[in-house]
């Protein structure tokens, strides 16, 4: 929202692997030689303790929404699907940040007396609960590897790339409060399947949001197939290539070298 600052999603090294968000501070903007300032810590990662060091998985994506929110994509950083598959996975729990969208307003600080949050809570976020255990930056959950997603420019609308583990890549709605599933992989088409572990007791295990497109990863399927969704964007409305593709989704694959329009 300020054309002075720069917001930087990134992972750091130490003192362990984690993804962290900043702000720095722009020297001399709008000329042509700006320089990094002071960078702030808007909110750090912890370590996922499911996974193997947060080595992949990590996420990487940070818009901001029309609503002037920002949005954070975080993977579940590879947690161990043979111990926390189901309902105890990092994905399904409102306790921690991973497989997650957060959604934050970096205009405002809820947390002054914390130097690695310094963002407030918008106060329709979905899962605000008064439980100082659980993230009440919480968007949407569900997402196994999110590093990309994009918002129409338009309507404002978020679609999500999650990739899939063996056999779906899925374009997901990122509307407020969406269970998108994983670490459950899903059915025929990608559509969602109930867990068999039992849910905590802070999360709500019921209907689960099926994406919007999925597609296979066996090049004996109906075309397209692949393995890593990528890419991502909104067509918008008075593009150079006129009003044809107003609204449409482009995204690519890294395995199946197209590049597709929804």
């Amino acid at each position: 929202p300020n054309a002075d600052n720069i917001y930087l999603y990134y992972t750091a090294t130490t003192p362990n692997i984690h993804n962290r968000l900043s702000r720095f501070t722009v020297n001399n903007a709008g000329t042509t030689t700006p320089t990094l300032g002071t960078e702030t810590i808007v909110m750090e990662v912890a370590p996922e303790p499911q996974g193997d060091g947060s080595s992949n998985h990590n996420g990487g994506a940070i818009h901001f929404g029309l609503d002037g929110n920002l949005y954070i994509a975080i993977g579940d950083h590879n947690a161990d699907g043979s111990s926390f598959r189901g309902a105890n996975h990092v994905s399904q729990r409102l306790d921690f940040q991973h497989g997650k969208i957060l959604r934050i307003d970096v205009s405002g600080d809820d947390f002054s007396a914390d130097p690695n949050r310094n963002y407030a809570i918008p106060t329709d976020n979905p899962f605000i609960d008064g439980d100082t255990t659980t993230f009440d930056e919480t968007w949407t959950l569900g997402l196994r590897n999110p590093y990309t997603f994009a918002v129409n420019p338009d309507t404002g609308r978020i679609f999500i790339n999650d990739v899939g583990e063996g056999t779906w890549e899925e374009i997901n709605d990122g509307i407020a409060g969406a269970n998108l599933g994983w670490a459950s992989e899903g059915s025929p088409g990608g559509f969602a399947e109930g867990f068999e572990a039992s849910a905590p007791s802070y999360v709500t295990i019921g209907t689960y949001s099926n994406p919007v497109m999925a597609y296979d990863h066996s090049s004996s399927a109906p075309s397209p197939f692949g393995c890593a969704i990528t890419g991502g964007a909104f067509y918008p409305t008075g593009g150079t290539f006129g009003n044809g593709y107003a609204g449409m989704y482009f995204f690519a694959d890294y395995c199946g070298n197209f590049i597709r329009v929804l």
